[in-house]
């Protein structure tokens, strides 16, 4: 039938086509032995579409890693997360006031203790944000890309590639970008993961660990975006037009500031839901 159809094609599609890995990962050596391909592919060498490709660098690893996570929760006895543990105990504190069962060692704990139902709605509020993390990827890499090209359209009519610039950003700038990304994404989340251990749940040790990692991490993005200008200025042809020293600063300047740009819409985009839903969620006064 029609619709058995539809479906098997989606399913090739989005899903047998997303976890494919080693298409993804013959595309990216292909891109970067031959970043040509993305301007004259007379051989279709290039299978998946710009965004696609893109999204896949960022979260092909993400969500191996994440199914690894599950299924260690499922199968193994883990230790929870911080903030379960310390609903866990709130509530355990909040019964024993409620049956009066209260000893000097309780009370001494209590003191402080932030009641069960504000740490539930901090927890819904962090499952949120880790969502929006994930839906605004395709938000980010294509304004990423429209900013890119919107900054060097003036160059279009003398150098035509321009109009196609945020097809190179896509193909070959996310290609570069691939393991400053995969070491953000991969070990943001096996932070998360090692802070169920008493070993790293205690001084604040993973917060300060993703800090460093943010840091280091972002200018390390930042070095591999100024090292993808000079190819990136050769196959939009800009060098032949402005002449190569600069056009290669013009190039770079606009990938370095249309990721600046980027980073700060998505965090203003994600500060606001997040504190619009935190909102939503504070109990009514009256």
């Amino acid at each position: 039938m029609a619709h058995d159809s539809i479906f098997e094609e989606w399913k090739k599609s989005a899903l047998g086509g997303f976890f494919n890995i080693v298409e993804y990962w013959r595309q990216r050596r292909a891109l970067l032995r031959e970043p040509n391909l993305i301007f004259d592919d007379s051989e279709s060498r290039l299978k998946i579409t710009p965004l696609a490709f893109a999204l896949r660098g960022l979260l092909l690893f993400a969500v191996v890693f994440a199914v690894l996570i599950w299924a260690f929760e499922t199968f193994s006895d883990l230790p929870p997360t911080p903030l379960d543990r310390m609903i866990s105990k709130s509530k355990a504190l909040e019964q024993k006031i409620t049956n009066k069962q209260l000893q000097l060692g309780d009370l001494l704990d209590a003191v402080g203790t932030t009641p069960s139902h504000e740490l539930i709605r901090i927890k819904k509020i962090q499952a949120l944000s880790q969502t929006l993390q994930t839906l605004i990827l395709p938000i980010g890499l294509t304004l990423t890309a429209y900013l890119f090209r919107r900054r060097l359209s003036k160059y279009a009519e003398q150098a035509p590639r321009v109009e196609q610039a945020d097809r190179a950003y896509l193909y070959w700038v996310t290609a570069r970008l691939f393991w400053p990304n995969i070491v953000v994404v991969v070990g943001i989340q096996a932070l998360q993961f090692a802070a169920r251990f008493e070993l790293f749940a205690k001084d604040y040790l993973v917060e300060v660990l993703a800090i460093w990692l943010l840091a280091i991490c972002g200018i390390w993005g930042l070095i591999v975006l100024r090292r993808a200008a000079p190819e990136l200025t050769r196959i939009l042809q800009l060098g032949e037009l402005l002449g190569a020293s600069h056009a290669l600063r013009r190039t770079a300047n606009a990938l370095v500031i249309s990721a600046v740009l980027t980073n700060i819409a998505i965090l203003l985009l994600h500060s606001g839901i997040v504190s619009a839903y935190a909102m939503y969620l504070m109990p009514s006064a009256g």
